[in-house]
């Protein structure tokens, strides 16, 4: 099958990057011929580490006119990628209640299926968009997030939180929550994540360090995780048999409330190779 991602960037370790990285692969190992176009790209990391038998294309005229299947995301403002691009089957992926510029629902003829990543999306464009769709899980390489790998081997005696992610205003607020909790409950926060526009805060319990494609270290070091929205990080969290400590937070980073999470079924949701079979089975 000949697919094509489209989507607003490739090049680092966003979430929705890493969503098209872990994606695409899985599409490849089952043996299929993947494209990625992106809006925007770059020589980042995500870039680097993309197979060569996977496709990225970065200018418009590049892109084939037919394809078996194309699967869109932040189709709003990509829509001059896939405009004259016809296709058997076109899917819609959102990946954000709380982002609404960028994860509008595509409304075109082509569009097939609507995915959402996590439930309260789902019933997030039900209720403003009355569109239904389907919940797919975001997709993981279990070989690398396992208990194995990331069971805690560093730091045995002290108590630590990892709060991963590109430090933004989505995410300051739960930082600054945590570091608050960590006075009286005597922990040490590590954010290890780019900083968007957000200042890093200054705090004896807080360790910051930068991106990297490697965070298994990070993952031996904690006894928690803590994410927001069920993103990635906390679902790396899971995967990697640690607690989560999850924050809900509204389209300004306001903390809507904050939880132990606990998932209600077998995580074999968040294998990317069944993420793949979901969406081709749609």
């Amino acid at each position: 099958m000949n697919i094509l991602i489209t989507c607003l960037t490739y090049n680092n370790r966003t979430g929705s990057e890493i969503y098209f990285f872990e994606l695409s692969h899985a599409l490849r190992d089952a043996g299929h011929h993947v494209t990625i176009a992106p809006l925007y790209s770059g020589t980042g990391s995500v870039v680097t580490s993309t197979h060569d038998d996977i496709k990225i294309v970065t200018h418009a005229e590049d892109i084939e006119i037919e394809y078996d299947l194309v699967i869109v995301s932040h189709a709003v403002v990509t829509h001059d990628i896939i405009k004259n691009v016809k296709c058997d089957k076109m899917i819609n992926i959102i990946h954000s209640e709380v982002i609404p510029h960028y994860e509008k629902p595509y409304i075109d003829s082509r569009v097939t299926h609507y995915v959402a990543i996590r439930s309260p999306i789902q019933q997030h464009i039900k209720h403003h968009y009355n569109i239904d769709s389907h919940v797919i899980y975001n997709p993981f390489d279990f070989n690398i997030y396992n208990k194995n790998n990331c069971d805690k081997t560093d730091r045995i005696d002290e108590k630590i939180v990892l709060f991963p992610g590109t430090l933004n205003y989505l995410r300051i607020k739960p930082l600054l929550h945590l570091l608050k909790m960590s006075e009286s409950q005597h922990f040490k926060v590590i954010h290890v994540g780019d900083l968007d526009g957000v200042d890093i805060p200054i705090h004896e319990n807080l360790e910051h360090y930068a991106e990297t494609d490697d965070m298994i270290p990070y993952y031996r070091q904690c006894d928690v995780v803590s994410g927001i929205l069920l993103g990635r990080t906390s679902i790396e969290g899971l995967l990697s048999g640690k607690r989560v400590f999850q924050f809900d937070v509204d389209t300004r980073g306001n903390i809507v409330k904050n939880y132990w999470y606990k998932h209600d079924t077998s995580l074999d949701v968040f294998d990317r190779n069944n993420v793949a079979n979901q969406l081709l089975e749609l």
